[in-house]
């Protein structure tokens, strides 16, 4: 078992404002399960970039495509999520309840330059970001270079950063290769 879950249910009103509709809800119920299975041992092995990789792997995948997500422009978002959780990320992106997370984040960790490397405090808002970065760990390496790359492309990430993320432990072979493309770093700021 790797963690035990939180027991914290997205369908909960008073877990926070931000605003779903039931389609982007139940998604994101059927996701929380998704992952449940896999902390609790239920599951063993997940779906990242096309190949069945180990939980410990599905989980380094999710954390760097989240993190990828965060700091990249919400334009760049655009192509392959669902636009309901995409509106509700968005929505929080732009809103206080972020400015207070970071905040926060800033006052427990002074040394944390970057909230785009701690993910959001609140339920919904983390489970709209998972379920953005499930999107792509659910395509193919083909379907989602070109989208990976737009991201970088308008995040606060250079080379070297995203070098340096290709080198995260128990991180699938498919996204260190997608990482370290020749078109993709191409698209990222030079050092």
């Amino acid at each position: 078992m790797l963690q035990d879950p939180c027991e914290t249910r997205l369908d909960d009103p008073d877990i926070g404002p931000i605003h779903m509709t039931p389609q982007a809800l139940h998604r994101l119920l059927v996701l929380q399960v998704h992952l449940n299975d896999l902390l609790e041992g239920k599951t063993t092995r997940a779906i990242s970039f096309g190949r069945r990789v180990w939980a410990k792997t599905y989980f380094a995948d999710l954390r760097v495509i989240s993190c990828i997500i965060q700091s990249a422009h919400p334009r760049s978002l655009h192509i392959l999520c669902d636009p309901d959780i995409l509106a509700a990320y968005v929505d929080y992106r732009s809103s206080e309840e972020r400015e207070d997370d970071s905040r926060y984040i800033l006052q427990r960790n002074p040394t944390t330059q970057r909230t785009h490397e701690k993910p959001p405090l609140r339920a919904k808002p983390l489970g709209c970001l998972l379920a953005l970065a499930t999107e792509f760990l659910d395509a193919s390496p083909s379907a989602v270079s070109d989208h990976i790359a737009e991201m970088l492309a308008t995040s606060s990430f250079n080379v070297s950063e995203v070098r340096h993320m290709a080198t995260t432990p128990r991180l699938s072979a498919a996204l260190r290769r997608l990482l370290t493309a020749r078109s993709v770093l191409e698209c990222v700021r030079p050092n």
